[in-house]
């Protein structure tokens, strides 16, 4: 049987067709399998069965800027930010993975929730799904940012059904103003409270280990529950920042409090010093 050119045609265009559709089933396949293994990373944070070795490192946090050249409409509210983690280091790596993943879905309820794991240090009891957590005061930040006045898009825009249910069923009365306390130049908030016995660790650490040197990027270290931070690009000496630390350690610390210290003069400038349980300050 001879094959006429058109005929020819006609089956390469076929196979050329099979061919599209066969590369479309896998490229479906592929975003399939990478969109579950997401979700079970992502689970696995959530109930707390994910395990890491501390380590000890920097982490930048860029969320406007993962591999999406579409920028949402919530992204205002990711602020980039880095720290130092004396001991947490490889979960954050984890964290910040998914964390990416998570902007490239458009899950919104699971980035707000990612982006604030890592700001805490990657401390489980500071994000737990309880309305009484510290992570209920991000949720009621992010709705006072964006002008939301319920956490419908949260729930519909995770992709995980446990911190679905919690966006759902999330009191919007909880969301009431932070009480300020002044003390001269030092403000005390009850909300983003660091634990005590950290932030001494974290004094000790800075004072015995680290007293001179000096610390400019990032402008934050955290050790466990508790961050010290600071407002401007300035280097600072690991002595100046453990006085500080300890001085808010007595003022509000002990009292359950966070701490920021304003118009701190050092050299030849000033800044605001903050001790609090999250990498990105105290407000």
């Amino acid at each position: 049987m001879i094959i006429t050119p058109q005929i020819y045609i006609t089956k390469m265009n076929w196979i050329s067709t099979l061919c599209l559709i066969h590369l479309a089933f896998l490229g479906i396949a592929n975003a399939a399998s990478i969109q579950v293994a997401y979700e079970d990373e992502l689970k696995s944070f959530i109930l707390k069965e994910a395990v890491y070795t501390a380590g000890n490192g920097t982490i930048s946090i860029e969320p406007a800027s993962v591999g999406n050249s579409k920028r949402g409409v919530y992204d205002a509210y990711f602020k980039d930010f880095s720290f130092y983690s004396y001991d947490s280091f490889h979960k954050l790596q984890k964290l910040q993975t998914l964390l990416g993943k998570a902007e490239s879905l458009d899950a919104t309820g699971d980035r707000l929730f990612l982006y604030n794991y890592i700001a805490f240090n990657a401390q489980d009891k500071m994000v737990e799904l309880s309305y009484t957590a510290d992570f209920k005061d991000e949720v009621c930040d992010f709705l006072a940012f964006n002008n939301l006045n319920d956490t419908s898009l949260l729930a519909a825009s995770s992709r995980n059904s446990e911190l679905s249910l919690f966006y759902k069923n999330f009191p919007i009365e909880v969301c009431s103003k932070a009480t300020v306390l002044k003390r001269d130049s030092t403000g005390c908030d009850d909300r983003h409270a660091p634990n005590t016995g950290d932030c001494q660790n974290l004094v000790n650490d800075l004072e015995n280990n680290h007293r001179g040197d000096v610390y400019q990027e990032p402008r934050s270290y955290c050790i466990g529950k508790c961050c010290i931070s600071w407002s401007l690009t300035y280097p600072l000496n690991g002595d100046f920042l453990s006085g500080k630390a300890g001085w808010c350690i007595n003022q509000c610390v002990r009292g359950g409090l966070s701490c920021e210290i304003f118009g701190v003069a050092y050299a030849n400038t000033s800044l605001d010093i903050c001790l609090s349980n999250r990498a990105n300050g105290c407000t």
